[in-house]
This record gives structure tokens, C-alpha cells and sequence, in this order.
């Protein structure tokens, strides 16, 4: 049997709800043959209702996303020993910074996070749980992110669209302003508003540039930093502002946040 070459990449698709990213990770991996694994809510049977009236069944909701997660890691992994390349629809954070970006808007969020994100550190030092080699953040103006949800209901129920748009743009400050900063290297930002099949160009592009790191990238300073107060202000959503391959400044504050009902 021949040698085994290293093990292939582990390349995320953020953006918020309505970016696009599904598609476009879709046709990534349709065009070339790159192995996909879905987001973690989609993963799980029966699919978990999204509302919660209590901090506790919030936190209920997010640690069996977490535990998700540490099974997509776990298969991501797998699956990088005989493959170039593993997409992922999200990377492993999405139950940390979703909820990070409710915590601007929601106590029983803000209550729920320590408890994730000690859970986050458990997991990693287990070695059941990291972040992926490189990150590409869909970059989507909100408009424009509204009316794609508007056109896959299923996907994107009515019932939760502006709770989800408001966490999105909160979680844009932290993957263009923290992740960035504290992970060089890992995120590259593309222009949402871009073709598909132009975007699903640049994701290979980008792919094929990046490295796969020695050893997993310690996320300590990540869940440090999401241990932190959201901000109150965040960059409006927009074209990246920097050159191709490098980090995104957030633009001007928004005045508001879109209103969303937390009497769920």
C-alpha cells in the first residue's frame, strides 16, 4: 500500500442566515468532490425546536449543539485522512457565537454562555473538539441576506429570521474584529453579494492556498475573548474593505439592531 499523504483541510463557511453560504458550500463540494458535512442543527434527529423560555432550555438546546459539533469534529477528522479538502457548513463555534450574539439582547443568553464555553475548553483539551484550519466568511449585506431567506422558507423559518439577522451582525464583529485578530492566517472574507458560481471559485482558490497547521490551533484565546460582553455596536454589513486573502475592517455602527421578540 502506498504512503499516506498528510491529512486534507478542514475549510468552514460562515456568514450570517441568508449569506448563502449553504449554496455555495454545496456547489463547492458538488464540483469537486470534496467531502461536506453539514451544519450541526440539520445533523440532529428529531430536528430541536429553536425557541426556549428559560435560560436552562437554552442551555439545554446549545449543549446538544455542542455535543454535535464534538461528533462533526470527530468526523471531520476522519474523513481529512483520505480527502484534500473537508467542507464545513459552519465551522465548530456556531453554538458559541450565537449564543455570544444573543447575550447583546438576551440576560438568559448571557447566563448560558459561561457554562458553553466551559464546556468548549473541557473538549478541546480532550482532543474532542477544535476549529478548522480556514475560515472564509460570507460577507452579506443584510438586504440582500433577507431576501434569500425570504425565498427558502424551509430553510429559513419566518418565525425566526430577525432573531437570527440580529445575532448574525453581531457575530460579524467577532469573526472580521476577534476571530481575525487572534487567529492570523484563518479567515478570509468574500463578498456575498457575488455570483455563486465566481464565489465557488475563490472558495477553491483559497483552499488550495491555505496550509494545514502542525497541530490543532489552540482556541483559549477565542472563548477567552467570547467570555466577553458582545458589543453594543457592530460593523454594518458590507464588501470586505480589504485586499483579497486578508481580514475585513468592520464598517460604520448600525444605529439599531433588526427587533426580534424575545417573549418566545
Amino acid at each position: 500500500m502506498p504512503p499516506r499523504g498528510p491529512p486534507g483541510l478542514l475549510v468552514a463557511l460562515e456568514g450570517p442566515s441568508g449569506s448563502g453560504k449553504s449554496s455555495l458550500v454545496s456547489r463547492v463540494a458538488e464540483r469537486t468532490g470534496w467531502p461536506l458535512l453539514a451544519e450541526a442543527w440539520r445533523r440532529l434527529r428529531p430536528l430541536p425546536p429553536l425557541g426556549y423560555r428559560t435560560a436552562r432550555e437554552l442551555l439545554a438546546l446549545e449543549r446538544s449543539l455542542l455535543r454535535e459539533e464534538r461528533r462533526r469534529w470527530s468526523e471531520a477528522l476522519d474523513r481529512a485522512k483520505a480527502a484534500p479538502v473537508v467542507l464545513l457548513d459552519t465551522g465548530f463555534l456556531g453554538p458559541l457565537t450565537y449564543t455570544w450574539g444573543l447575550s447583546r439582547f438576551d440576560p438568559r443568553a448571557a447566563r448560558v454562555l459561561p457554562t458553553l464555553l466551559g464546556d468548549a475548553r473541557r473538549s478541546f483539551r480532550r482532543g474532542a473538539w477544535g476549529v478548522p484550519d480556514l475560515t472564509i466568511y460570507l460577507d452579506t449585506p443584510l438586504p440582500v441576506a433577507r431576501r434569500r431567506a425570504a425565498r427558502a422558507p424551509m430553510s429559513h423559518p419566518v418565525a425566526w429570521r430577525a432573531r437570527h439577522a440580529a445575532v448574525g451582525y453581531v457575530e460579524r464583529a467577532f469573526w472580521l474584529g476577534t476571530f481575525s485578530g487572534l487567529a492570523p492566517g484563518a479567515l478570509r472574507v468574500l463578498d456575498g453579494r457575488d455570483p455563486l458560481a465566481r464565489l465557488a471559485g475563490r472558495v477553491r482558490s483559497e483552499a488550495a492556498r491555505a496550509r494545514r497547521r502542525p497541530t490543532p490551533r489552540d482556541p483559549t484565546p477565542l472563548l477567552r475573548a467570547l467570555g466577553r460582553a458582545a458589543p453594543l455596536d457592530v460593523g454594518r454589513p458590507g464588501p470586505p474593505r480589504a485586499p483579497p486573502g486578508s481580514p475585513a475592517r468592520p464598517g460604520k455602527p448600525l444605529s439599531a439592531p433588526p427587533p426580534f421578540d424575545l417573549g418566545r
